[in-house]
């Protein structure tokens, strides 16, 4: 299974699992990134990528990324 860190520019992909624990995991969610939740990578730099989840603009770290699990879907 892919991870968020692994979508390149302008892929989409919907959320399948999130591996993360305590006050990330419960930003992340409150940001709107859950489980089925449709991410489109709009930013690729060295070790944080931005992603458009429900019309918001967030910026993660790539370790942060990693640790949620994805299933691409056509552009």
């Amino acid at each position: 299974m892919r991870s968020l860190a692994q979508l390149k520019r302008d892929e989409k992909c919907r959320v399948e699992r999130l591996l993360l624990a305590g006050d990330m995991r419960r930003r992340l969610m409150e940001l709107g990134l859950t489980e089925g939740a449709e991410v489109s990578c709009v930013l690729c730099g060295s070790g944080i990528r931005a992603y458009l989840i429900r019309g918001a603009v967030i910026a993660l770290r790539d370790e942060d990324g990693q640790r949620i699990k994805i299933k691409p879907q056509k552009n």
